[in-house]
């Protein structure tokens, strides 16, 4: 079943004289809606996307190139950070009928097969690659992003302040007692 709201689609009968470039931009749009539950949103510019597909039989190669500046809150002062992040992938795209469908269970009975990891489905006419651009732009993201080099982190609260916040405020006349006298 093809999805109506596809952004990067590849029509395979458009392959039959070998390969073809396309070069589009990643919507800012469509990707705050692919990030959704996640805790990283979109910058302020659209993305770019280039990618090639060259039909091998009823098999599609995809080799693709997309940047984007994501924007994911800082590993230290946990401010929004601007992170340019840059993807490159290749993926054989191959007929969901043609699949093996050898499927094994692991020990918490979750389905897995032996070729989902280094194959993906398409419907037989057409490849949509949205799911694997939004993966791998996230897969691109550093494990700790930093607003910058020099953050120096969450800033704690003056003395006085964090002082007052800490004590119990049933204590607070004991604690001015004591300021009296000292």
């Amino acid at each position: 079943m093809r999805d109506e709201s596809a952004e990067f689609e590849i029509k395979v009968a458009d392959l039959s004289n070998g390969s073809r470039d396309y070069t589009g931009k990643i919507r800012r749009e469509w990707l705050r809606g692919a990030l959704e539950e996640t805790d990283i949103s979109v910058a302020d510019e659209d993305g770019n996307v280039r990618y090639s597909a060259q039909k091998l039989g009823s098999d599609v190669l995809i080799d693709f190139d997309a940047q984007m500046v994501l924007r994911a809150p800082c590993a230290r002062c946990l401010k929004d950070a601007d992170v340019p992040v840059r993807a490159r992938l290749k993926a054989l795209f191959v007929p969901e009928k043609s699949r093996k469908l050898e499927v094994d269970m692991t020990e918490d009975g979750t389905e897995v097969s032996s070729t989902d990891a280094e194959l993906y489905g398409y419907d037989g006419e057409v490849v949509i690659i949205d799911n694997l651009v939004r993966d791998e732009l996230l897969l691109e993201l550093p494990m700790t992003p930093l607003c910058s080099d020099a953050c120096p982190g969450i800033t704690p609260p003056p003395e006085e302040e964090s002082e007052a916040a800490a004590i119990d405020p049933r204590l607070q006349p004991l604690l001015r007692f004591k300021k009296l006298n000292s």
